[in-house]
């Protein structure tokens, strides 16, 4: 196991409950047993489906499929991940332009060797 806290950044496209989206993640791997710690860097994008089809429901539930290039001191044929995401996301201001929101969620994730988990939190802000 390793940890590595990471910030993401994401840009969603809805079309009602359905949403497309790409992210960006900038981070690094803390020092464990046989690893070094290493900057982590990634790219990619996913598919979604939110439980609310508009913008005035403030908590909605979330699941995503998606893709990525994520790079942490591996070998280039590790940097193609694909994961699987569930979560919620609590809007705290709904009628104000940009409208921040809360968000939890987990993530599963697999280089088809390897699997792994995550842990997505924090604060977002939408923009639409």
């Amino acid at each position: 196991m390793t940890l590595a806290p990471v910030v993401r950044g994401t840009a969603r496209r809805h079309r009602g409950n359905l949403y497309v989206a790409t992210e960006a993640l900038l981070g690094v791997r803390l020092p464990a047993a046989g690893f070094s710690a290493f900057p982590v860097i990634g790219v990619g994008g996913a598919v979604g489906w939110e439980t609310a089809s508009d913008s005035y429901k403030r908590l909605r539930g979330y699941g995503e499929a998606g893709v990525g290039l994520i790079y942490s001191g591996t070998y280039a044929s590790d940097l193609l991940k694909v994961h699987l995401e569930a979560g919620m996301r609590y809007r705290v201001q709904t009628y104000e332009r940009p409208h921040n929101y809360y968000h939890i969620g987990v993530r599963g994730v697999t280089n088809f060797a390897h699997v792994g988990a995550a842990l997505v939190a924090g604060i977002g802000w939408a923009f639409d």
